[in-house]
């Protein structure tokens, strides 16, 4: 069986850029045939026609092509639509992950999108949906409930840290209560919410700081954040690491927070939690066991949050690991269809 991964790719490293990286990693570990399509910011096939061209080289019989998506935009939806109609002229099995938190946002927005969502599935043989909430937004495009199912998009196996940046030994002992965080350019990030809260937490005990690893995490529009709220002694921006030093970053930290606006499920979240870091996050999504929530956009809560977090005994929670999930769902696809092919082949 080959497995053909299509879907964000690193650099930049995103979440579903990452986690198609990992899942590429494991999949050939497990002895699989694997190819990745890499269709993000770096990707030489940002074009239809290019697009078309790769599957026709990629695709044999029998493929498993497993689509990674955001879903909360037109062209995603798109791309899903092309997969499906070529993927099916050329015999592969097709399965599309749905990740961004945003999702349920989008098809709620417009008849149009529900509709376009539903063209897209329709040609799909499984729908994997990271979390629930994005599970009950593709029901709204009335996927058959057989073709569905919710798996968190986490593998358990690929959490392997490396010794964090020199920047991040070096900044370390200066605090004896260090926070972590993924960054990014977009608010919907929540960056300026744990700016807040620091700033809060500072005032009562100026032993807290903040390391930002990730897109923007030195650069001007963050540093001015910083620096607004006095907290330029206290908050280090590492830049873009390696996904392994991301991981010593969090396994060094005393605390990880995501302070996002709006989630699918987080795979830092996971992460943090498997390496036995304490976790604390916004309720905009379900979150694992062990996560220690806080009121969205509410600086307030996140600062009581933090310090409520802080009282708990660091422990490991397990995890379910998204590969042998899949593998399974892979080879019952195969199966069905062959065995469907054979039956229709007898008549």
């Amino acid at each position: 069986m080959k497995v053909l991964l299509i879907g964000d790719y690193p650099p930049p490293a995103g979440g579903v850029a990452i986690h198609v990286q990992q899942l590429a990693h494991s999949l050939e570990q497990s002895g699989e045939e694997v190819s990745v399509l890499n269709i993000g910011v770096g990707s030489t096939v940002r074009t239809p026609l290019k697009f078309g061209r790769a599957l026709i080289h990629q695709i044999r019989p029998r493929t498993v092509c497993h689509l990674h998506i955001s879903g909360n935009n037109l062209k995603a939806w798109m791309v899903a639509i092309a997969l499906g109609a070529i993927g099916r002229l050329l015999g592969a099995r097709l399965v599309v992950t749905v990740h961004s938190g945003l999702f349920p946002k989008f098809i709620d927005a417009s008849p149009r999108h529900r509709i376009l969502v539903r063209l897209a599935l329709l040609g799909m043989d499984r729908v994997i949906a990271v979390s629930e909430a994005v599970g009950q937004g593709l029901k709204q495009a009335r996927l058959p409930a057989h073709k569905l199912r919710v798996v968190p998009a986490f593998l358990v196996d690929q959490v392997k840290p490396a010794p964090g940046p020199n920047a991040f030994i070096e900044t370390r002992p200066r605090f004896s209560t260090l926070i972590s965080m993924a960054h990014h350019p977009s608010p919907i990030y929540g960056q300026v919410i744990l700016l807040n809260a620091l700033a809060i937490l500072r005032g009562k005990n100026p032993g807290w700081g903040l390391v930002a690893f990730g897109p923007g995490s030195q650069g001007a529009v963050f540093r001015q954040q910083v620096e607004s709220r006095n907290l330029t002694e206290a908050v280090v921006g590492l830049g873009e690491l390696s996904h392994a030093e991301t991981l010593g970053v969090i396994a060094g930290s005393d605390v990880f927070v995501r302070p996002t606006l709006a989630d699918g499920d987080s795979i830092s979240v996971r992460e943090a939690l498997t390496l036995g870091v304490r976790c604390v996050a916004s309720d905009v999504a379900s979150r694992p066991e062990g996560t220690v929530l806080f009121k969205s956009e509410n600086s307030n809560d996140l600062a009581s949050g933090l310090e409520r977090a802080m009282q708990t005994v660091p422990q490991h929670f397990p995890m379910p690991d998204v590969a042998s999930i899949l593998l399974k769902i892979y080879r019952e696809i195969d199966s069905s269809r062959s065995s469907s092919k054979e039956a229709y082949a007898t008549k």
